[in-house]
């Protein structure tokens, strides 16, 4: 968390302080105990709305840089982008000029349709590769507050698992090619910690009873 965010952070929560006890009846003060959950429904949605306006921010800038190259805008199709905080819908203009289409939100904010932010595919993986994918859209479902199918769950954990396996044979291969250059060219390391769990090589010269000292 950088600094330029500290003193929204005070204020905000110094104001959502306020809400939460303004909402709290005298009579009832052993409510606080269920204010956690109010104020993280809360924050959800702020972040949610924040997150729309910047989307919403950038889409806006990169059509307009396209309309001053004389693109015209032919048509705002609605596309959603899963976050965190939920899912949410932005305008995806498609523009045009004599001769060339242009999709300014696609092309250079990476965003179309159905676009999953890289910390919810975090998530969906984390909690996929622990159970099945219909009872692990369940739970994702439960702790994050928006449905994400079993189907499109298992599609995100088959493609992080498919990029994980890749990303160890690379590391393999180049450890396998870096292991048949010569000790004088091949790179070392200056320390080399080995951690052998439950592993019976004696760490001690073995010698039989006649060569032990009396």
């Amino acid at each position: 968390m950088t600094e330029i965010y500290t003193e929204f952070i005070r204020q905000a929560s110094q104001e959502l302080a306020q809400l939460l006890l303004s909402d709290l009846p005298a009579e009832q003060l052993a409510q606080v105990h269920y204010k956690d959950q109010e104020a993280k429904a809360v924050l959800t949605m702020v972040g949610q709305e924040a997150m729309r306006a910047v989307f919403s921010a950038l889409a806006e800038r990169v059509t307009e840089e396209a309309k001053s190259e004389g693109f015209t805008v032919e048509r705002r199709p609605r596309i959603r982008v899963d976050l965190l905080f939920g899912a949410i819908e932005i305008e995806s203009p498609y523009l045009w000029r004599k001769g060339e289409g242009r999709r300014p939100v696609k092309e250079r904010l990476k965003i179309e349709h159905a676009t999953r932010t890289p910390a919810v595919e975090r998530a969906l993986s984390d909690v996929g590769a622990e159970e099945s994918f219909a009872q692990a859209a369940v739970r994702f479902s439960e702790h994050y507050g928006f449905e994400i199918g079993s189907s499109n769950l298992g599609r995100v954990v088959a493609e992080v698992a498919e990029a994980a396996e890749s990303y160890l044979a690379e590391k393999l291969k180049a450890a396998e090619s870096e292991s048949e250059q010569s000790a004088a060219v091949r790179r070392g390391v200056s320390e080399l910690l080995v951690e052998l769990d439950g592993c019976e090589i004696r760490t001690v010269k073995c010698e039989t009873v006649r060569d032990a000292p009396t």
